[in-house]
């Protein structure tokens, strides 16, 4: 039986639809969706132990994979200063947040967000 030809969006027979499964996930940028994806729940960061007695500020900016259903594909450091305090708690806080996710035409859509975290000490 020969295979139907391949065209993108569309269904050549409803009862042997072709399906492309070598194309990569497309994750969409912020300008592209209706609406960004935002946390469900309060982000509560945790200030690392070693930054908090060294009392140094610091940033790190994330790039997040956010999934169609809201949950985080995947996290990327994108930047750190300084270098070496702050990763490991921005990417265990970011990793484990669930998100409203982006929405497209009504419908909601896999998403990309790039955020900045920023690490301020207090001053008591």
């Amino acid at each position: 039986m020969d295979q139907p030809e391949y065209h993108p969006g569309k269904v050549v027979d409803k009862n042997s639809a072709l399906i492309r499964m070598d194309l990569p996930l497309r994750y969409y940028d912020a300008m592209e969706v209706d609406k960004r994806a935002e946390p469900a729940i309060p982000v509560q960061l945790r200030f690392p132990p070693f930054g908090l007695h060294s009392q140094k500020s610091g940033k790190v900016i994330l790039l997040l994979l956010i999934s169609e259903t809201g949950s985080v594909d995947q996290v990327e450091i994108l930047d750190s200063q300084p270098p070496g305090i702050y990763e490991n708690s921005a990417l265990a806080t970011f990793s484990m947040i669930p998100f409203v996710p982006a929405i497209k035409d009504g419908r909601p859509v896999r998403s990309r967000k790039t955020i900045q975290i920023d690490y301020e000490p207090d001053d008591d």
